[in-house]
């Protein structure tokens, strides 16, 4: 039994690939929802019957069987340790090795579970030495260029797992969406949303983005700005889009769609525009999308050298274009199905 331990809705990103892959080579599989966190709580935004059917819906149009998915609540500690010990999963897939602010936390038996860690970047290393759970099999490093970091520790890269979503086939709200955008017959120009860590900061963000998305609008571009998921009560305090005096298009506060939005819209969009850096610039760049993404970089950029980007801005693209790029790489992420598969056999 390969069981999947699910945190935050920011999780699906790396584990839902391998989760379908598995399903695909009907492994057994079980699905575990955890709403147990006190901050940081991107779940508390998200009712357990709309997390389950977003799973199934993406299980389904990919061919796949449904598998058991349990949801374990704040006060639900004891249901958890019930379904493990019926479960008893051999081993399990899981991002979120440690939370500082759990109101509790999954016990695994290293006797039953081996467990494979999908690290967070150069965060991994400090999660891996605070982690109750000290019998991790292999920690799965998103970049080869962080595997420095973790040489200490029984560590692969595989990857990109994040942008191997696009293999798989698309949700209907990702195409219900993206048509009804087309339909305005804009530009589209696609914004993800960088965390905020001061409040001083906040007001240079607030004051940078206002600008930037009345230019945008003023050339007539149709506006998506991916809201940063960072939990309940963080997203109260640091995100920008209600304070923002010039509102985007459309605002994605909650990403499920699949594959996810933070990819999936910059394959569609005519512009890929970050005011400040995220992680999701190396996925564009990988996807082969450069030549139509600019970053505003509050130390370095010129703001009227972002207005000029915008006006000779790249021209669209389409994920059947850029399918082939995915497919090239697309071995690389057969081998981490077949690291899982062998560790199951051991």
């Amino acid at each position: 039994m390969i069981t999947f331990y699910f945190f935050n809705i920011t999780e699906f990103q790396d584990l839902l690939y391998p989760l379908i892959e598995l399903l695909k080579q009907n492994k057994k599989v079980t699905i575990f929802l955890f709403d147990c966190l006190e901050k940081k709580r991107q779940f508390k935004y998200y009712e357990k019957k709309e997390l389950i059917s977003y799973i199934e819906e993406i299980l389904k149009i990919n061919n796949c069987e449904i598998p058991p998915i349990f949801h374990f609540g704040q006060n639900e500690k004891d249901q958890y340790n019930h379904t493990y010990i019926l479960t008893k999963p051999s081993l399990i897939l899981m991002q979120g090795i440690y939370h500082k602010n759990a109101k509790w936390f999954p016990k695994i038996d290293h006797d039953i579970s081996k467990i494979i860690h999908f690290a967070w970047g150069l965060d991994g290393p400090y999660n891996i030495e605070r982690t109750p759970y000290k019998h991790i099999a292999m920690n799965v490093v998103r970049r080869e260029n962080q595997m420095y970091a973790y040489q200490k520790y029984n560590s692969k890269c595989f990857g990109n797992l994040r942008t191997s979503q696009l293999l798989h086939t698309p949700i209907s709200k990702n195409i219900k969406t993206l048509n009804s955008i087309r339909k305005k017959n804009k530009k589209i120009c696609f914004i993800p949303e960088r965390w905020i860590r001061s409040e001083k900061n906040k007001k240079n963000v607030i004051k940078v983005t206002n600008d930037i998305i009345s230019y945008l609008k003023k050339k007539d571009y149709y506006v998506i700005f991916k809201k940063r998921e960072k939990g309940w009560p963080h997203s109260e305090t640091y995100n920008v889009i209600n304070e923002l005096t010039v509102k985007p298009d459309l605002v994605i506060d909650k990403d499920l769609y699949y594959p996810t939005s933070i990819i999936f819209f910059p394959l569609y969009a005519d512009l890929c525009l970050f005011i400040g850096t995220t992680s999701v610039i190396w996925d564009l760049n990988e996807m082969g999308l450069q030549d139509k993404t600019v970053l505003y970089d509050f130390k370095q950029s010129n703001i009227d050298d972002v207005k000029k980007f915008i006006d000779n801005n790249a021209s669209k693209s389409n994920i059947e274009n850029n399918k082939s790029l995915h497919d090239r790489k697309l071995q690389d992420k057969n081998n981490i199905i077949e690291y899982i598969k062998s560790i199951t056999l051991n």
